[in-house]
């Protein structure tokens, strides 16, 4: 028979482990949206310029499914932004193959094809007024932007409404607002702000390297500031390696998410009625230190990782 007290015991002591590290953790699943805008960043080194994360365009190709389209998750928007980011960062290699081996680039062409079929089947079946995934109608215009600047024209029936969405949002949005010292939710997709935004006054807004812990973000950052961030880097390299993917070049949407994990596995064996002697107080301990710091760090406020409360 299993002992689950033993068990659950066992495991709050492998999350307070894996969890307690000063640069935080997390285990959401690999997103190849953000995996895509990673596969994007280059690098001007001694022997010229780079893809930066050449392992993330490994993972973009090799999760591109048989029908040309990348997985969808929850809802339809996130194959479709999927396979936007993907597909962009298919022309942008085809384009410029700097030191990926042609070996790798030789089916790149039947790749694209087989992605804008995708996506303009996808699109077409999108009911924009009934999505309700946050940003999406920043974010697929200016994928869609972009993707013109490749040769691609999409048209599709929610179309105009769906622009007519994002004109709206963006009448409201003021640069300055990035610009100052408190952090907003916008800072987690600076993807949607490509060409509108100078991104070199938002340096200060990076938190041991991240943008709001977003790796597509940062790694929007990181490819559009005119300095290099080491630290940016750093961090997009601590994701590849200690996010869910473990080196293999995908990355998640959020990293760290340690608040909100933490929290949520402790809170549930809580309330499933388990003792903190069965749970075991030491490990506890360490949790509740854990979420203090967080406390303190933030004054008394709470993000869902590290350095990730925002005002607006």
């Amino acid at each position: 028979m299993v002992d689950y007290k033993a068990e659950v015991a066992k495991f709050l002591k492998g999350v307070v482990r894996t969890y307690g590290c000063v640069d935080g953790a997390g285990s959401f699943s690999c997103s190849v949206y953000d995996t895509a805008w990673l596969s994007m960043v280059t690098k001007v080194v001694d022997n010229g310029e780079i893809w930066l994360f050449p392992n993330s365009f490994g993972y973009v190709l090799n999760s591109q499914q048989a029908n040309g389209s990348w997985e969808e998750y929850a809802a339809p928007i996130d194959g479709i932004l999927n396979t936007m980011a993907a597909l962009l960062s298919l022309c942008k290699h085809r384009l410029s193959p700097l030191q990926i081996s042609e070996l790798m680039l030789l089916d790149i062409d039947t790749r694209i094809s087989r992605a804008e079929a995708a996506l303009r089947d996808m699109l077409r079946k999108l009911d924009v007024a009934s999505t309700m995934h946050v940003g999406y109608e920043l974010l697929v215009p200016q994928l869609l932007q972009m993707l013109e600047g490749f040769g691609f024209a999409f048209d599709f029936p929610g179309k105009g409404f769906l622009l007519e969405l994002h004109a709206q949002k963006m009448s409201h949005f003021d640069n300055n607002l990035l610009y100052q010292t408190s952090q907003t939710t916008a800072l987690h997709s600076l993807e949607a702000f490509i060409g509108k935004i100078d991104f070199d006054k938002i340096k200060h807004q990076t938190r041991m390297g991240s943008m709001l812990a977003s790796p597509s973000s940062t790694a929007v950052y990181l490819q559009h500031s005119k300095g290099w961030d080491s630290e940016s880097e750093n961090y997009l390299r601590h994701v590849l390696s200690y996010g869910e993917g473990k080196g293999n070049g995908g990355v998640p949407s959020a990293f760290p998410t340690t608040n909100f994990e933490t929290i949520w596995v402790v809170s549930t064996l809580l309330e499933g009625d388990f003792l903190e002697d069965e749970l075991g107080r030491d490990e506890l301990a360490v949790f509740v230190k854990m979420i203090e710091s967080s406390f303190q760090a933030e004054g008394g406020l709470l993000g869902f990782g590290e350095h990730t409360f925002v005002v607006q």
